[in-house]
């Protein structure tokens, strides 16, 4: 519920439902598109993936030792 609702798999209804949540409710979709917005660039910017990377090789070094 913090960035968008989740739906059981092969329930149409539930994922209707979901649907005119966002038609009915603009605060929703504001806050959900923001957090998502948020998320995507905390987890998967070029500085977030850099900073993976370089703890990737980090920790494959320290294991040499």
């Amino acid at each position: 519920g913090i960035n968008g609702i989740l739906v059981p798999p092969a329930s149409p209804g539930a994922l209707a439902d979901a649907l005119a949540a966002y038609v009915s409710d603009a605060d929703l979709r504001i806050r959900h598109g923001r957090a998502s917005r948020d998320r995507v660039l905390a987890k998967f910017s070029l500085d977030a993936m850099v900073q993976g990377y370089l703890a990737l090789y980090d920790r494959t070094l320290a294991s040499r030792d």
